[in-house]
């Protein structure tokens, strides 16, 4: 009794044993059918042992997937199937990611597709949903996280075999056709100039004294708003002048880096002597009856974790300072683009692009190389490396070519000279060779 995938006339299917029945659902022939029958049989077995399993539900759902187009049947409604969805996969989801689909689902999915039927989504549907929302001034990111669940809903509900095929698969290329209709330039990064980068930590060192050390771990090392957050003192090498990235606080909830990988930033010696003044004054504090020193490098006042959104009043009060004209009008870009100018100015300096992204904490540097672009540098007037010496004669018709001709002819007749002077006569040169006898003359 219980489910197995089995390969069966070409093709891979799931085979439940259960009370003397047998139901039989075909997948596919490919290894994504492998893969999906055997992830479907070990959810049969796992129902089954914990006493869950409905034998008539999975003959329903059988039916339905080998005609889903029938409306004899009514199929799963597409609320009832996301929630569930929800439910079952929190538990993978980072805290950050379970918050943002639970809006994306209330928001949008919900009130657009919420009572149409799994086997009734159609590229037309999407197409409609993507028109409604770029109506309402979403932008298309927005829309696109939103599609990104409904795509993996209908590829559950497909590896299931609640439906034979879904339109979301190509959703990606028509998103980016929508971009490309939208757009009006060719966008690139925001980042600031060393004067702008300059402005902006005086301004922090002067009204916001205890968000300024942030503010210049942020611009000298391109970490992100959450891992600068998270970062603990036991982070911090002050002998080798290492931070070690291991955690971000994201809505007040710690969590990985968004990598999931831990990575080691090398510091600059002027940001290493600015955090041990930060660690010497809260020592100091202690010494005068204050707590112990907070195991957070930017506590709040109580000691604990600071909370994102007062990170972010501060953040707004520098920007807004910034901003006028008496600090030369710094443009009012978002915190994250101190890790754009981070690594502008690395690239810029002549790093390389896979030290870059190891600084950054990107999985591939395929996404440093495409974002950064723009920074890396350019010296195409300088081709010394290939050049190999005179590669060929000097173009026809050139002063060059006209001087080598004239040298050479210089030459000949410096050398026909030397001969006649020992008695060698020299036929002048015609460019042709002079005729062989024949034996016969």
């Amino acid at each position: 009794m219980g489910a197995k995938a089995r390969w069966h006339r070409e093709a891979w299917w799931v085979i439940t044993h259960h009370k003397g029945q047998r139901i039989r659902q075909r997948l596919g022939a490919s290894p994504t059918d492998r893969l999906a029958a055997e992830g479907r049989a070990a959810e049969i077995n796992l129902d089954i042992a914990n006493g869950r399993f409905d034998l008539a539900k999975l003959r329903e759902q059988v039916r339905s997937a080998r005609s889903p187009a029938s409306g004899s049947r009514q199929s799963l409604r597409f609320e009832d199937y996301v929630r569930a969805w929800h439910r079952k996969y929190t538990p993978t989801f980072k805290h950050s990611y379970e918050k943002t689909a639970e809006g994306l689902i209330r928001l949008h999915l919900l009130p657009y597709f919420g009572s149409t039927a799994l086997n009734e989504f159609t590229e037309d549907l999407l197409l409609a949903f993507i028109a409604a929302k770029l109506d309402e001034e979403l932008s298309t990111s927005t829309i696109r996280n939103a599609l990104t669940i409904v795509r993996r809903v209908l590829n559950l509900a497909e590896q299931e075999g609640l439906i034979l095929r879904h339109p979301a698969k190509r959703i990606g290329q028509l998103l980016r056709k929508v971009d490309a209709r939208q757009a009006t330039e060719i966008r690139t990064v925001d980042t600031w100039t060393r004067d702008e980068v300059t402005a902006l930590l005086k301004v922090a060192q002067e009204h916001e004294e205890r968000f300024y050390p942030a503010l210049a771990l942020a611009l000298a090392t391109g970490m992100r708003r959450g891992e600068i957050l998270g970062l603990k003192w036991a982070d911090i090498d002050f002998g080798s002048a290492r931070i070690a990235v291991r955690r971000a606080l994201v809505r007040g909830v710690e969590s990985t880096p968004k990598s999931r990988k831990s990575r080691t930033i090398a510091s600059p010696p002027g940001l290493m002597a600015l955090l041990l003044d930060v660690l010497a004054d809260r020592r100091r504090q202690t010494l005068h009856g204050s707590r112990e020193v907070p195991e957070w490098v930017f506590p709040a006042e109580t000691g604990g974790p600071l909370e994102e959104r007062n990170f972010q009043r501060s953040w707004y009060r520098v920007r807004r300072r910034a901003t006028g004209e008496k600090h030369g009008g710094v443009r009012p870009l978002r915190f994250h683009c101190t890790r754009h100018t981070y690594a502008s100015l690395a690239l810029e300096a002549g790093k390389s692009v896979r030290w870059v992204a190891d600084q950054l904490g990107h999985g591939n540097p395929e996404i440093t190389l495409r974002t950064y672009t723009h920074a890396l540098p350019t010296q195409e007037q300088d081709l010394s490396f290939a050049d190999f010496g005179e590669l060929g004669r000097p173009p026809r018709g050139t002063a060059a070519r006209d001087q080598a001709h004239s040298a050479l002819q210089s030459e000949g007749a410096q050398a026909r000279k030397a001969a006649e002077g020992q008695g060698i006569s020299l036929e002048r040169e015609t460019g042709l060779e002079p005729a062989t006898l024949s034996l016969g003359s």
